[in-house]
């Protein structure tokens, strides 16, 4: 590898540009460009020197031998400091350590099917994707089925794009990411998993398609990812505090539909800045298995400090409440950060099957 990148780098500027569009592009678009359009005909860089101004740089550095899981830490570091985010659709940049915590509480298994229907760059996908090929037996056929039949997305802008071309970094199994507004196409039990950070108060003409009457997303989403679980699947939902407590009558109905057909395992109440400097907006993390029986209780965690500062350019900080959280998780402890409330009390005329944390403490 050293030596083919030797050649490439050693090459006139001409000569490579030339290489580039005539010899590897062509073959990156027959072998990956049959599920949508991720790479381009020719490189949008058309100034032969400025090209070989870029490969001087990146041949100074030493990639080769890194781990793969570094090199996609940088690209989407890349990725999040080069796209426009916080835009008008609503979305932002989940921060890598809430994606590796919601991945590890669900945590995804070979053979699952993982879908993320509003998939952003990919950052829930890329975590789950190496997540299970770290724990699984990585023969030629299983590396097959992770790298084809188990990652699922869609994406309503061309970010979907990326999110493809960071999966084929990150080991492939972009073939199943879709550029489409998602609500507009309801899936029916098909995912053992779901992972989505959804854009929080957009408005949605497709209501209708899941027994809904209201503009905004907010539960259509949550109602959508409800449907999309297959039998005994498993989902981790970053939400907007308000679909947690409002009341108007699509929000009661899809808390309900959690409460009494699935099983509410946690609410997680996020901090005012995990998403800073995108986003002030409340939000919780909501994990449930789609098991068709009412919930027992509900187990809440208020976790005010995620291990960052809170303002300008968040920086590791020793205040972090989520070993505590993976501590606690699977005997759901009661402590002063969580604490339990069960089904009767949740399901109160006037709770309105409320699921806000601040409520119910």
């Amino acid at each position: 590898r050293v030596a083919i990148w030797k050649a490439f780098s050693e090459k006139p500027a001409s000569e490579m540009l030339v290489y580039i569009n005539l010899i590897i592009l062509p073959k990156l678009i027959s072998k990956y460009n049959h599920s949508g359009d991720v790479f381009s005909s020719s490189l949008k860089i058309k100034n032969a020197d400025n090209l070989k101004l870029i490969v001087d740089e990146l041949s100074k550095l030493t990639l080769l031998d890194v781990d793969s899981d570094i090199k996609g830490d940088a690209f989407e570091y890349f990725l999040k400091n080069s796209i426009t985010v916080g835009n008008d659709l609503g979305e932002y940049y989940t921060p890598r350590h809430i994606v590796k915590l919601m991945v590890s509480l669900v945590n995804p298994r070979f053979g699952d099917k993982v879908y993320d229907p509003c998939c952003g760059t990919g950052g829930f996908l890329i975590e789950a994707f190496r997540h299970i090929k770290r724990n699984c037996n990585p023969t030629k056929s299983n590396l097959k089925f992770l790298e084809e039949d188990t990652i699922y997305g869609g994406e309503l802008t061309e970010t979907a794009k990326i999110a493809k071309m960071n999966m084929i970094l990150a080991g492939d199994g972009h073939t199943h990411i879709r550029q489409q507004d998602s609500l507009e196409h309801p899936r029916k039990g098909e995912f053992d998993i779901i992972l989505t950070n959804f854009p929080f108060s957009q408005k949605t003409d497709f209501a209708h398609l899941y027994k809904l009457t209201s503009k905004s997303a907010n539960s259509v989403f949550l109602k959508h990812v409800i449907d999309a679980l297959a039998p005994d699947g498993k989902a981790a939902v970053v939400v907007p505090d308000s679909v947690l407590f409002a009341k108007d009558v699509d929000s009661i109905s899809v808390r309900k539909l959690l409460i009494d057909n699935c099983e509410v395992e946690s609410v997680i109440q996020l901090g005012t800045y995990t998403f800073a400097p995108y986003t002030m907006q409340p939000t919780s993390i909501i994990v449930f298995n789609k098991i068709n029986k009412k919930t027992k209780s509900v187990w809440f965690f208020d976790l005010k400090n995620d291990g960052f500062t809170e303002k300008g350019t968040r920086k590791p900080y020793e205040k972090n409440d989520i070993p505590d959280l993976k501590l606690y998780w699977n005997e759901k402890k009661e402590s002063e950060k969580s604490f339990t409330v069960s089904y009767n009390e949740i399901i109160k005329e006037k709770n309105k099957y409320k699921l806000f944390l601040n409520f119910h403490k």
